[in-house]
């Protein structure tokens, strides 16, 4: 997000690169929630196996 949204766009203002790379804003912001998102399901499932783990074992780190 901070590529698509900061740097692109003041490297095209100041002229370090070229303006086509403007069209690259949204595909990486959606890059970047796509991974968000990776990263929230990795998230809940990490959070739902450790309980898991509790339900079975009193003590997760033995």
């Amino acid at each position: 997000m901070l590529t698509a949204h900061a740097l692109i766009p003041s490297m095209v203002n100041t002229g370090h690169l070229p303006e086509a790379t403007q069209k690259l804003r949204i595909p990486l912001t959606m890059f970047a929630a796509l991974l968000f998102a990776a990263g929230a399901v990795v998230l809940i499932l990490g959070i739902n196996a450790q309980l898991d783990v509790r339900a079975i074992w009193d003590r997760v780190f033995i």
